[in-house]
């Protein structure tokens, strides 16, 4: 409405301003030109003064809406809220018009009335009485004569002319009577003087369609306000004919056919155009009387259809000229210097013209400008530009300038300084920030993985039962899961992983079928060895039952990284595994358990027949273990244990106080907590160190002639010193890592480990593999006797143990087993012992716990596939093959034995079984066998394995021969002729391949291995022949 009446004001201005200008043109005089301007003016004024009148009118209306509303109590801000409300809901009423709400909306939208009694809507007007058809005012179409039709030149009767040209020029048209274009038109519309005259229309704000009809309760007077105006004052005078002088001084209304036309116009006759022109100049007086007159220029250029602006030019037309010139240097001076808005002072800017006029020696400088600018921040940046202009302004400029610029300059060394020290303080923020975020997500992680497993656990345990007794799957994956500072340092680490294929004999168990995850791609050689072995064993459709697979991606991952690791980082081999599970039951039978095994578990949802990893990892120390056995009453070896984390002084000294404590003996070890197989391992030799050996032969003289012994602390002080000196050539370094004794130290004391005195009588080393049962159930599965060589190192064992009595070996083994399921452990658990003689009795020390699936263990499951499946009685220590095995073997051997011989006459010592092992025996020079030459030799060489007689030579492939290194079981009869078997493949084997003596003792085991059964087999006495 405000739009509104500011257009109706411009309009009113113009048509005053017009009205002026005609009078001014009228009074100069005669002249065809200066009537032709004075029609034109008059034809203008005639058209501006119709929009006025109607633009009025529409303000009349929205005054009396307004002076409503106000009477209601409702400001334009309720019924502007009303109305929003009602139009939010508009779209849900008028989406279904059959409710009451929805017709409501309706009626009060569009002014309709309501319905009568019968529920039908309601017409407005008078009601008319129903039965009879009203054909009132109803006009019977005309039809063009058809002679005009067909022939252009006829004309038509002027009575039908008259009565189709009062309906329109549209009808005129449409119907083909005249032409749109031309002067034929024209010259109908133009005959009989005039022009054709339609009725006024009303014209409605946006706002009108908003509001309720009022047909009742009106203010007195409102409908005569708004009643619509006569028919005769609603057209605008047609440009197309100029009316004289004498129609514009104002004939009466009812003369000449002229009074129409004028009243049509409402040129100075209208009552109401002149009430809205008085309140238009009413306006304009007050505005030109009461104004600041102000205006702006924007961006550069002014902003002259304000209000203020109109004003403005209207007091000052008469010296508009030079005002404008005034104007146009402001426009210069905002643009040049980048003054976006500014508010100018019309008064200041006529003073400078009036000025101008007056005084004829007056220059106009820019300096003058600036009062008119009303921003005094504007004028005082003008001023000091303009300062700057002159001398002593550049002069202040270049002062100001370097002033700003030492400011500028020590702002930023500050700022440089600042951020210099922010940034570290940020940077160090946000990571401590981002750490903690992925310290929390990863505990998230972890939290949710330890409990997934524990379920799973939880759910094996009361399930082992009924696993066992249908068909289930074994996922074999002998992951060497340790930390991955060992396993850098592991000689063969990958083809190590894969040294337990021997696992594919569990096959034996018709309710077992098996998948054995390998490190590598296997060749089809050793694929088809072991296909071969299970046939030969009697395992039915052997290839359906078992799948060997390999993570894809093993060759783009370290040579170092576990085999868990490179399964879980292959989707492809994690999918065949679940394919080849088929939900059946399965369970992961691992290798050393490591929290990568606990991953897999959650990952493929199936349990893990082992600890977990936090239990495995502990009891796998060798410093707990001694707390382990202490729990479970056993005997262990004395010594003190070096805590993870402590200095290598500290570790130095305990070996001193292990010294002196213990000084009878000849040896003393040290062992680092988690590793295995004899790496990690040193030892200090009595004799090796003379002053040491000597020292402690003189304090042993003394107290053995009664002497008190010296304070402890005195000869542990003496023995440092000793070991400081000369320990560096006195003591083997039995790890794999280097450093020598001081790198040994320093290991020791980072990761722990334990110092221990060597028994001076140590009879053998015999293991126990126990397996611990989910449902809690404790077996021993086997026992050996460890073979070490000189230097404490691992390389083979002989079944069984040969050092205690078995029963009490068992019960030993048995005890520990069971402090073990005490801690949480499940699955296969190795225990070696020392024993050894001391004051004439033989003792026994359990030394060292592996939870896991040992070599030896590994090996027995392949001697047990090879000679039938015998029994091994733990209690006794006798492994007894089945009957038909030994009767097939005296078959073999041609021996004339009866077919009706009885069973019970075969005697029980010819069925039993020793064998020697050796899991590892690694070489360069066997990359290049062959392996069928290989085999063609051993056959010819007597080295091979006699399935009739279950004796013989047994090869463990772990790889094709490219790698160097495969595994061996000699088994007979009689425990030496094991070793001789065995002694004899060696002896073959070392026949095959170069000298080695430049060889490190990881590359070459299979010297080692020669070395040592050599030795063995040449002090023992071999049996009597039969």
């Amino acid at each position: 409405m405000q739009v509104m009446r500011e257009v109706g004001e411009v309009l009113v201005q113009a048509l005053s301003d017009l009205h002026v200008l005609r009078h001014q043109i009228g009074g100069g005089g005669p002249g065809g030109a200066g009537e032709l301007l004075e029609d034109t003016l008059f034809r203008a004024e005639a058209s501006l003064r119709s929009q006025a009148q109607v633009v009025a009118g529409v303000l009349k209306k929205d005054s009396m809406v307004d002076e409503v509303m106000q009477r209601r109590g409702l400001g334009r801000t309720q019924r502007e809220a009303r109305l929003e409300k009602e139009m939010a809901g508009r779209d849900d009423l008028l989406a279904d018009p059959s409710k009451k709400a929805s017709q409501a909306y309706i009626r009060r939208r569009y002014g309709l009335p309501g319905a009568d009694s019968s529920g039908r809507l309601r017409l407005a007007g008078p009601a008319r009485k129903s039965g009879k058809l009203v054909s009132a005012g109803v006009t019977k179409p005309s039809i063009v004569p058809k002679e005009f039709r067909e022939d252009p030149s006829a004309t038509l009767d002027p009575a039908f002319l008259a009565a189709e040209r009062g309906k329109g020029a549209f009808n005129l048209i449409s119907k083909g009577i005249v032409s749109a274009e031309g002067s034929e038109l024209e010259g109908v519309l133009l005959e009989g003087g005039e022009f054709m005259t339609t009725s006024r229309t009303t014209m409605h704000s946006h706002d009108d369609q908003f509001r309720r009809e009022m047909p009742q309760g009106l203010p007195r007077g409102a409908g005569a306000k708004t009643a619509p105006a006569p028919r005769e004052a609603s057209g605008p005078p047609s440009p197309s004919r100029s009316p004289t002088r004498k129609e514009r001084g104002g004939a009466p209304s009812g003369g000449g056919g002229q009074g129409p036309r004028l009243a049509a116009v409402n040129v100075g006759g209208d009552s109401e155009l002149a009430e809205a022109g008085d309140s238009s100049r009413g306006y304009d007086q007050l505005m030109d009387e009461l104004s600041l007159h102000r205006f702006y220029i924007r961006n550069g250029k002014r902003l002259s259809g304000t209000p203020e602006f109109t004003s403005f030019y209207r007091i000052a037309v008469g010296m508009w000229d030079q005002i404008d010139v005034i104007i146009c240097t402001l426009e210069k001076i905002c643009k040049l210097c980048t003054i976006p808005i500014a508010l100018i002072d019309g008064k200041k800017v006529a003073e400078l013209a009036e000025l101008s006029l007056s005084e004829a020696d007056f220059n106009l400088v820019i300096r003058d400008l600036f009062p008119c600018f009303v921003d005094e921040r504007i004028r005082l940046g003008l001023m000091t530009s303009n300062a700057r202009d002159g001398p002593e302004g550049r002069a202040a400029t270049k002062i100001q300038a370097l002033f700003r610029g030492v400011c500028a300059r020590r702002r930023f060394l500050d700022l440089r300084k600042k951020d210099a020290a922010v940034r570290p303080i940020q940077g160090f923020w946000k990571s401590v920030m981002l750490r903690r975020r992925m310290i929390r997500r990863i505990m998230n992680t972890r939290a949710t993985r330890e409990e997934t497993f524990l379920e799973l656990q939880r759910k094996f345990r009361r399930s082992w039962g009924k696993t066992q007794r249908t068909r289930h799957v074994l996922i074999h994956v002998p992951s060497f899961s340790v930390d991955m500072s060992q396993r850098t340092h592991i000689p063969h680490l990958e083809v190590r992983q894969n040294s337990q294929l021997s696992r594919l004999c569990g096959l034996e168990n018709p309710l077992v079928d098996i998948l054995y995850v390998s490190p590598f791609p296997l060749g089809p050689d050793i694929e088809n060895y072991y296909h071969k072995l299970l046939d030969a064993g009697g395992v039915k459709k052997a290839g359906r039952r078992y799948r060997i697979i390999h993570p894809e991606n093993f060759n783009k991952l370290p040579g170092h990284t576990s085999l868990t690791n490179c399964l879980l980082c292959s989707p492809k081999a994690m999918r065949r595994i679940e394919m080849f599970m088929q939900g059946r039951p399965a369970y992961i039978v691992p290798g050393t358990v490591g929290v990568e095994e606990m991953d897999l578990a959650v990952a493929l949802g199936v349990p893990l027949l082992g600890g977990h990893p936090e239990v495995a990892q502990r009891l796998a120390l060798k410093s707990y273990a001694k707390e382990v056995f202490r729990k479970a009453d056993i005997n262990t070896a004395p010594g003190l244990v070096v805590p993870a984390g402590s200095s290598p002084a500290h570790a130095r000294e305990c070996l001193a106080r292990v010294i002196f404590a213990h000084r009878f003996s000849e040896r003393w070890l040290l062992k680092i907590d988690n590793e295995s197989g004899g790496r990690g391992h040193a030892h200090l030799a009595a004799n090796a160190l003379k002053p040491l050996a000597a020292f402690l032969d003189e304090l042993s003289e003394n107290m053995g002639a009664g002497q008190p012994p010296p304070p402890e602390d005195e000869v542990v002080a003496l023995l440092l010193e000793m070991l400081e000196d000369g320990a560096e050539k006195a003591v083997t370094v039995l790890s794999d890592l280097g450093g020598g004794w001081e790198g040994y130290l320093e290991r020791l004391a980072a990761r722990g480990g334990v110092v221990e005195p060597c028994p001076n009588w140590a009879i053998g080393s015999p293991s126990a593999n126990v397996f611990i049962a989910p449902d809690g159930a404790i077996e021993v599965l086997s026992t050996h006797e460890q073979i070490f060589a000189d230097s404490y190192r691992f390389i083979g064992a002989a079944f069984p143990q040969s050092s205690v009595p078995h029963a009490v070996f068992q019960d030993a083994a048995l005890t520990v087993a069971r402090a073990c399921a005490e801690e949480g452990l499940m699955g296969h658990l190795g225990v070696d012992f020392l024993a050894f003689r001391q004051e004439g009795k033989l003792k026994l020390q359990a030394v060292e716990l592996n939870p896991r699936m040992t070599a030896t263990q590994s090996s027995f499951e392949l001697f047990r596939f090879v000679t039938g499946g015998g029994t091994f009685n733990p209690r006794s220590g006798t492994y007894i093959v089945p009957p038909m095995a030994d009767k097939k073997g005296e078959n073999a051997g041609g021996g004339s034995v009866k077919a009706t011989l009885d069973e019970n006459l075969v005697s029980i010592v010819s069925r039993r079984r020793y064998y020697v092992m050796n899991d590892f025996l690694a070489h360069p020079g066997l990359k290049v066998q062959q392996y069928t030459s290989f085999f063609n030799r051993c056959r010819l060489a007597g080295v091979f394995f006699d399935m009739g007689s279950a004796a013989g030579t047994v090869f463990n492939l772990l790889d094709s021969f490219s790698s160097g290194v495969l595994g061996a079981i000699a088994v007979s009869h009689n425990p030496v002729h094991a070793f001789l078997e065995l002694a004899g493949a060696l002896d073959f084997m070392v026949g095959l391949v170069p000298n080695s003596s430049y060889l490190a003792s990881g590359e070459d085991t299979l010297s080692q291995a020669h070395q040592t059964m050599k030795f063995l087999t040449s002090r023992m006495r071999p049996p009597p022949t039969a």
